[in-house]
């Protein structure tokens, strides 16, 4: 019985640890300064950042890795609303997406930087004048 508490009491401890690290999204550089993207190995392209919209994201990596099972993410809403979420589960659980199929670095750097940029709907050059 020892053993078993023993147990949850280092899986509890481990848990806190791994929520409480993702909740404050910083990750440290080692130099005394601290990186805001926390994503271990995916960091943003600093040439991405703020040019990586809604339709690139849409097209290039929710309708080819989530969409099928993920019908919310079919719009610009679901996915807004599931930010956190998301972040979580490929950046730091890596638990999506599931099956064989997985985005490559590109993809996730592509994602990582529209997030870090505030997961922009649409940029300059995406509105028309009204009656185009």
């Amino acid at each position: 019985m020892t053993t078993l508490r023993g147990i949850v009491i280092v899986a509890g401890v481990l848990t806190a640890a791994i929520v409480l690290n993702g909740c404050n999204y910083r990750k440290s550089k080692g130099d005394g300064t601290v990186e805001k993207f926390p994503y271990a190995e995916i960091i943003p392209p600093p040439e991405l950042l703020g040019k990586v919209m809604y339709k690139d994201v849409q097209r290039d990596f929710f309708g080819k890795y989530c969409t099928f099972c993920h019908t919310n993410f079919e719009t610009y809403d679901g996915i807004a609303s599931e930010l956190d979420a998301i972040r979580v589960a490929v950046f730091i659980a890596k638990s999506m997406p599931r099956g064989p199929n997985k985005p490559g670095k590109k993809d996730l750097e592509a994602l990582a930087a529209w997030i870090e940029s505030g997961a922009p709907e649409a940029g300059p050059d995406d509105v028309k004048a009204p009656g185009i």
